[in-house]
């Protein structure tokens, strides 16, 4: 909990310290979507890994959350409107949608298993166990969705895709998810994995990155780049549980970063 306390503290000093204007960037579309965007991707990715390294079981994540991705995508190609028209085209993508979250489900490990010591968790297991029902509670929610358009596509019904709802689903599972292991990880660090999750993590993988959102990304930068570089500083200076691997990690994560600002900002 200090170590939460902290961390707000320097972010809430840290506004008061220099910050980007529109001015200050010079970022084409081309080169947010070609060098800006898979950077942001490859952040995300390390970002997981170093939490594989905590908790083997997190691995998961990283298939978990490409499927997340294809999830987004899937959506956003969805049609405004399905009609027997465009069934073909509306059929096959909401069959994609409900493989995609079946895969989710398939390949689901709870962060705990039988061999752990249930007790060193102590009020936190009964978090775990919370968030693992609401989750599939989430999943199995989003798949009758999925499963409601089909049956009125199959009945020749013209109806208006809700997209906005699928996504509001669609993130608010991914998030239970993702917080399924991030809340397993060991307590020294779990806080600022899950700060830096919230922060950055989250905004950069439901929104910048599956809608190419460059004027989002150019509102949040002050706010991405402040959450990274704290995330970084508490990695490296205040953590016991540092090694060299994941110093390794951490270094590249910062390697990216500074290659990101360096195209936003010149």
């Amino acid at each position: 909990m200090n170590k939460v306390i902290s961390f707000i503290a320097i972010l809430l000093f840290s506004f008061t310290g220099y910050s980007y204007s529109v001015k200050d960037l010079n970022l084409s579309s081309f080169e947010f979507r070609r060098y800006l965007r898979p950077q942001l991707i490859s952040i995300i990715n390390d970002y997981y890994t170093i939490l594989t390294i905590y908790n083997k079981k997190a691995e998961t994540l990283k298939a978990a959350n490409s499927q997340f991705q294809k999830l987004y995508n899937g959506i956003n190609r969805l049609p405004l409107k399905c009609s027997k028209e465009n069934l073909p085209e509306c059929s096959f993508e909401i069959e994609s949608l409900k493989k995609h979250t079946l895969s989710i489900l398939k390949n689901k490990k709870h962060p705990l298993s039988i061999n752990d010591d249930i007790l060193s968790y102590g009020l936190n297991f009964l978090n775990l166990s919370t968030l693992n029902q609401d989750f599939e509670k989430d999943l199995h929610n989003f798949y009758f969705k999925l499963q409601q358009v089909l049956l009125s596509l199959n009945s020749f019904e013209t109806i208006k895709i809700e997209k906005l709802e699928l996504t509001s689903s669609l993130s608010r599972m991914q998030n239970t998810h993702n917080l399924l292991y991030l809340e397993a990880a060991p307590e020294e660090v779990r806080d600022v994995l899950i700060l830096f999750w919230s922060s950055f993590v989250k905004i950069c993988s439901q929104k910048i990155i599956p809608n190419s959102d460059q004027p989002l990304f150019e509102k949040k930068i002050n706010e991405l780049n402040l959450s990274i570089n704290h995330f970084l500083q508490f990695m490296t200076k205040r953590n016991d549980l540092l090694n060299g691997t994941i110093k390794k990690d951490l270094d590249i994560i910062h390697r990216r970063w500074t290659n990101v600002m360096k195209l936003s900002i010149r």
